[in-house]
């Protein structure tokens, strides 16, 4: 985590800055868009991944970076062979000819 913690302030810092832009635009739709975001990425970039994300990892210790040994683990393939039915071609109709009908009008 702390390695990719430079880009991930970096990234933050740039989209931040994109999304505040957005607040000189006329348009107050684009105003609400832009604080918004901007925020919402200030907030992640700070109290999520400063504090949340470091607190959890604590708290889980090894059983964070261990694998699942759960349902997960277990589900069933999902391989066209074992998937009844997945390889057969579909049905197509051969196309008929169009008949003409001959019309009153056309004489």
């Amino acid at each position: 985590m702390a390695a990719s913690a430079g880009v991930v302030s970096s990234a933050a810092l740039i989209m931040t800055g994109v999304f505040t832009v957005f607040m000189t635009l006329s348009a107050i739709e684009y105003k609400m868009l832009g604080l918004g975001m901007a925020l919402a990425i200030l907030i992640d970039a700070t109290v999520v991944r400063g504090v949340l994300l470091p607190a959890a990892m604590s708290l889980l210790g090894e059983r964070a970076w261990s694998r699942t040994t759960g349902s997960i683990a277990r589900a069933p393939s999902a391989e066209p062979s074992r998937v009844a039915g997945a390889w057969r071609r579909p049905r197509v109709r051969q196309a008929q000819p169009v008949q003409r009908r001959s019309s009153a009008l056309n004489g």
